[in-house]
C-alpha cells in the first residue's frame, strides 16, 4: 500500500463526497473514514461511494477527532500518511505529487502550502508566506518557521517518522500541535509553495470555525498544549 488517506468525521453528510472525491489516486491507496458517532447520514453517503473508491470505513463513539485520527492511524497500511478533515479538499492531483517527491527526495514529510474558502472564495493564508516562500529540503533547525504549520493538514508523512506518535486526546482543540512536534524535531522536510489543500470555512462545523466559536476552550486548551510543546522542545 502506497499512501493511506485518514478521515475523522462526525456528522458530515454535507460535504463529506466532496472530500473523498478529492482523492483519486492512480497509485495504490486507501481512504480510512473513521465516523466519531455521527447522527446524520454520514455513514450511508460514504457506503454509496465505496465501488468507486477503497474506503475502510469504521464507526466509534464519540470521542473526539483525536481519538478518530488515533483510529485511522492504527488501521492505516500505507507507506505513507495524509490526513483530511471531512469538510475540506485537497486540490486535484496534489497527494499524488507530493507521494512522487517523497520518492524523489527521500524526506520523511512533504509539507504543502493551504489556503482558506469563504464564501466560496478562496484565498491564500497570509502568515504562511515565509515558510512557503520557495520549494526546498529543510529541517526544523534550519526552519523553524514550521511550526507554524502545525496542523495535520496539508502534510504527506512516512509511517516510519510517525513511529507510533498518537494524538492528544486529553483536549479537544490543538491536539495535533504535540503530535506532530514529537515528528518534527527528527523529521526532514520538502516545502512545497503550492497549494495543495482547501480549509473549508462556509461550514459551521469545520474545525476552523468551532475554534473561534469556543474561543475560550480553545485558548485554554493551547495554553495545556504549549507547555506540552516546550518540554518537548527543551528535550530536544
Amino acid at each position: 500500500m502506497d499512501v493511506s488517506v485518514i478521515i475523522p468525521l462526525y456528522n458530515a453528510e454535507s460535504t463529506i463526497e466532496q472530500a473523498i472525491k478529492s482523492i483519486s489516486l492512480s497509485i495504490n491507496y486507501e481512504i480510512i473514514c473513521v465516523d466519531d458517532g455521527s447522527t446524520d447520514a454520514s455513514k450511508s453517503k460514504i457506503k454509496l461511494l465505496e465501488s468507486n473508491f477503497p474506503i475502510k470505513y469504521f464507526y466509534q463513539n464519540n470521542s473526539g477527532a483525536a481519538s478518530a485520527r488515533n483510529k485511522g492511524l492504527s488501521a492505516a497500511t500505507g507507506e505513507y500518511i495524509i490526513f483530511l478533515d471531512a469538510d475540506d479538499i485537497y486540490v486535484e492531483g496534489a497527494i499524488e505529487k507530493m507521494y512522487w517527491i517523497a520518492k524523489k527526495k527521500k524526506v520523511d514529510i512533504v509539507l504543502g502550502n493551504v489556503a482558506h474558502k469563504k464564501n466560496q472564495k478562496i484565498t491564500k493564508i497570509n502568515t504562511y508566506s515565509e515558510l512557503f516562500s520557495t520549494n526546498k529540503v529543510t529541517t526544523l533547525e534550519e526552519s523553524p518557521e514550521i511550526l507554524q504549520s502545525i496542523g495535520p493538514a496539508a502534510k504527506l508523512y512516512t509511517k516510519e517518522i510517525i513511529n507510533y506518535n498518537f494524538f492528544d486526546e486529553k483536549v479537544k482543540f490543538c491536539e495535533e500541535h504535540s503530535f506532530n512536534c514529537n515528528i518534527y524535531i527528527y523529521a526532514n522536510f520538502y516545502i512545497m509553495k503550492e497549494i495543495v489543500y482547501i480549509y473549508n470555512k462556509d461550514n459551521i462545523n469545520s474545525t476552523v470555525s468551532q475554534s473561534q466559536s469556543n474561543i475560550f476552550r480553545y485558548l485554554n486548551d493551547a495554553c495545556i498544549v504549549r507547555e506540552k510543546i516546550n518540554t518537548i522542545l527543551k528535550m530536544n
